[in-house]
């Protein structure tokens, strides 16, 4: 035994008698057993075996304990590393079982037996192999943990590898030691250990003393009096620091920490640490704003600590963390990613702006875009060329700056000074792509179809040759106006045109003209009066009224019994029609093996870029890369999709993949659905209540961008929601409230909100109306969804959200400082992850009173308050 090899995971195909010829694919279920779901079965034993196999030494102790079956390390730190990939084996065989079928009752069964074999194995370990190991894997000061006599030893739990690394309560356990060192380095003791016992029980140089400038015991103690008089003249209440305290404070604290005197030894660190922790207390409970941090960044770039680059592309947090003493490397390494995605962004930014094509407007506000179809062919070919160049560099500055202004007034650097060093910023230079709509309509209108139609090619808009105006000018205004989705108004041309030519196919040719009548009154007896036409062959008497058809009577209504059932049928009929349109949910890890054919050439322009690939079932699937969030929002909108099927509104599956090397996500596209067309007044009962329906599910994901051009008819006649790119996006801060719509100043509001407007103003078709009773359903649904699976689905979008700084983390970094007492930026990922998975858990918890009360207080709907009581 001690060979140093490893003992490694394999797969053993394993397929059941009978299971190969049965159509029963549920694990057991019977007499079949499906194929993927055995094969994970079995390799879960293996795993779980060859893990106890390594905890025993490589030896069965109740065959024969003088033969290994199994050649095992001696180093603990290599017997670990081995045992853990097998514990990592069971875990992905329990997914694997999970998605092959097994019931929640078995992987909680297995997931038992796992974590099980796993705490056996670690509690086995004395504690000086476990700090070994520990120290190995990254742990800070092992030494100073499991001091407090408690049965099992925090670094088990630490090191277990049945649990993720990055959860809330393994970091508390580094957290507990790095506070603890932080105590010896003040001079205090931890457990009956110095700092120096430490050191030599971790076998660690004891940290150097100074490294700054050098120093008298006198000049120390000036140093050390400067950074007491700045504490003592720091306001009680920390919100209300200024600029000149910050800046005095972040001073003193820098050149204590600098200072190096060999004379005073281990004191001269005890003293910096207890500064430390000094400043670390009162910063913590400071609201560091960001335009009171420019004194201190103007200090440290004067101290070469900081360029002027990196102190105007931080937040007033960031600059702190980066000036302070002892900031650790992993902080500082994520803010100075930041910084450099920023100026990345400001790069595209100014080459945005420097490819610009500069269209004004008259003093009218009209653009200034030369008329099409003047002057000689040459002549009107470059200004069709003009036209759609104006249209794809307008979109592409509005991009660019949106990306910008997302964070250009949460920076040190005064917004002003930003907008002056970048031009893209300028007040004359941004663009609103509403109040560009509206001026290119106006231009378009006088325009011949046939002249913006090449414009639209030039585009890229494969349907132009026959499309409606309509379709062309919106086609040409999705360039730069997020509202309309190029490749969306491509395709509803398209099918337009084909619906028009299946019509034109199918119409019965037309009759011959009829035959002069030979006598008056065979004349008479085909004549139409405003009254209608007379029936043909019945005699009339000359100056007689002619006969109208009698009108069929109307069928009886049943009373509001009947008509309660008739709309239930139509609900009914609608969800159907929806649901027989939508392609079915795959499971996520069935479409990531998936290979998809090269990007086809398709007008795909819009907001963000799109291409369309062909799936290995034939069909056209939608790819949309995810490159500022390197696959955040990707998982957000896959997220989306998944929370809406499992409330059971209509949703397109969406699924996080990389296509070509670039992450994003990918769709099926629903054949045959087009735009929800016209204005409120022209949607019918039906319609209506599936927008209802949909806002449920919208809100609970914080959807706010479902405007009407993201709601598709699908050929039987249901209504299913597209594009949830911006799903969760406002997490924390938004309000279920009439008149809260983020993007309207995009010109995108939320579909349900011009239903609701329109209802309020009478403007509904007749007869139609909102009714909260629909909502009823959809909420039941999702108040079924256990908080542990909720919490499972968004896991990755919390997560990798958090990461990645999505726009929700903000609010849920605030509240994650708040629960745990931390200044804001001490709050790890995990921690803003998981204060996000307890928002959305509080949201979904909430969901009926929340709607009921909007619909009562807000629609001045009384009959929704029926909704409280689960009816």
């Amino acid at each position: 035994m001690g060979t140093n090899s490893k003992a490694s995971h394999q797969s053993y195909t394993v397929a059941p008698a009978g299971a190969a010829d049965s159509d029963d694919d549920q694990p057991g279920s019977g007499e079949g057993v499906n194929e993927e779901y055995a094969q994970a079965a079995a390799n879960f034993v293996l795993a779980t075996e060859l893990a106890q196999l390594i905890g025993a030494g490589g030896v069965d102790w109740e065959t024969d304990p003088n033969y290994p079956l199994l050649d095992v390390p001696d180093d603990p730190v290599e017997q670990f590393d081995q045992f853990a990939e097998q514990i990592k084996a069971a875990r992905e065989a329990v997914e694997a079982m999970k998605a092959a079928g097994a019931s929640d009752e078995e992987i909680t069964e297995k997931l038992k037996e796992l974590k099980a074999a796993s705490l056996a194995y670690l509690t086995a370990l004395p504690a000086e192999e476990l700090q070994q190991i520990a120290a190995a894997k990254g742990f800070e000061y092992p030494a100073l943990v499991g001091l407090s006599g408690k049965a099992q030893h925090p670094l088990v739990h630490w090191l277990d590898p049945a649990y993720d690394q990055d959860i809330k309560s393994k970091a508390a356990i580094q957290a507990a030691a790095h506070k603890r060192y932080q105590q010896l380095l003040a001079g205090e003791t931890y457990g009956g250990l110095t700092l120096a016992d430490v050191h030599q029980l971790e076998g660690a140089p004891m940290p150097p003393t100074g490294g700054g400038w050098q120093a008298t015991p006198e000049q120390v103690q000036q140093a050390q009096a400067a950074l007491a008089a700045a504490m003592e003249g720091l306001p009680a209440k920390p919100v209300n620091l200024n600029g000149e305290e910050l800046a005095a404070l972040l001073k003193a604290e820098r050149h204590l920490a600098d200072s190096e005197c060999p004379e005073m030894g281990d004191e001269l660190q005890a003293a910096k640490a207890r500064a430390h922790q000094d400043v670390d207390a009162y910063l913590a409970k400071a609201w560091v704003k960001a335009h009171n941090t420019q004194l201190a960044a103007k200090d440290a770039i004067d101290a070469g600590l900081i360029t002027e680059q990196e102190a105007g592309l931080v937040t007033g947090h960031q600059l702190v963390k980066l000036i302070r003493p002892n900031t650790d490397a992993a902080t500082l390494d994520l803010i100075k990613e930041g910084i450099a995605k920023r100026q990345a962004q400001l790069d595209d930014l100014d080459s945005a702006k420097s490819g610009h094509l500069p269209i004004g407007k008259d003093t009218t506000g009209a653009l200034t875009l030369a008329p099409l179809g003047k002057g000689t062919p040459e002549q009107n070919a470059e200004a069709v060329k003009t036209a759609a160049e104006w249209a794809a560099t307008t979109g592409k500055l509005y991009e660019a700056q949106k990306a910008v202004t997302s964070w250009k007034s949460q920076m040190v650097l005064p917004p002003a000074d930003l907008t002056a060093q970048h031009p893209g910023l300028d007040k004359d230079n941004l663009v609103f792509p509403y109040k560009e709509t509206e001026a290119f309509n106006a231009w378009a209108k006088q325009q011949k179809l046939t002249h913006l139609r090449e414009v639209a090619e030039e585009l890229g808009m494969t349907a132009a040759g026959k499309a409606s105006r309509a379709h062309v000018q919106k086609f040409i205004a999705g360039h730069f106006d997020p509202s309309w989705k190029p490749w969306q108004v491509n395709f509803a041309a398209e099918q337009a045109e084909k619906k028009k030519a299946a019509k034109a196919a199918a119409a019965p040719p037309a009759p011959p003209a009829p035959a002069a009548p030979s006598t008056p009154a065979a004349a008479a007896a085909t004549s139409t009066t405003a009254a209608g036409p007379t029936l043909t062959g019945a005699p009339v008497t000359p100056g007689a009224k002619p006969v109208s058809p009698k009108p069929a009577a109307p069928a009886a209504s049943g009373g509001a019994f009947a008509a309660k059932n008739k709309a239930l049928v139509a609900a009914l009929q609608m969800a159907g029609a929806t649901a027989s349109d939508l392609p079915k949910r795959m499971e996520s890890a069935q479409v990531a093996e998936m290979s998809f054919g090269p990007a086809q050439s398709a007008a795909l322009g819009g907001a963000h870029s799109k291409s369309l690939h062909q799936g290995p079932d034939g069909g056209m699937w939608l790819f949309k890369p995810d490159k500022q969030a390197g696959g955040a929002r990707a998982a957000a909108e896959a997220a989306a999709s998944h929370a809406l099927d499992l409330g059971g509104v209509p949703s397109v599956p969406v699924y996080q993949k990389t296509v070509d090397g670039q992450p994003g996500c990918i769709q099926p596209m629903v054949k045959g659905a087009k735009t929800l067309g016209g204005s409120p007044s022209s949607w019918t009962q039906g319609q209506v209540d599936s927008i209802v329906r949909y806002h449920v599910g919208a809100w609970l994901v914080g959807d706010h961008d479902g405007h009407a051009q993201n709601m598709l008819e699908t050929p039987s006649g249901g209504l299913v929601n597209i594009d949830r790119g911006q799903a969760f996006k406002f997490f924390g801060q938004d309000k279920l409230d009439l008149g809260y719509a983020p993007n309207s100043g995009y010109g995108s509001v939320p579909v349900q909100q011009q239903l609701y407007s329109a209802f309020m103003g009478g403007s509904l078709a007749a007869g139609v109306k909102v009714n909260p009773a629909v909502a009823h359903p959809v909420i039941k649904s999702f108040e079924a969804i256990p908080d542990a699976q909720w919490r499972t689905v968004l896991h990755d979008t919390a997560h990798q959200g958090a990461k990645a700084g999505l726009h929700w983390v903000p609010k849920m970094r605030a509240r994650a400082a708040k629960q745990h007492g931390l200044a804001a930026d001490q709050v790890t990922h995990t921690q803003i992850a998981e204060a996000f998975l307890d928002h959305a858990c509080e949201r979904k918890a909430s969901l009926r009173a929340d709607f009921a009360d909007f619909f009562t207080k807000q629609l001045k709907l009384s009959s929704a308050a029926a909704l409280k009581h689960g009816s």
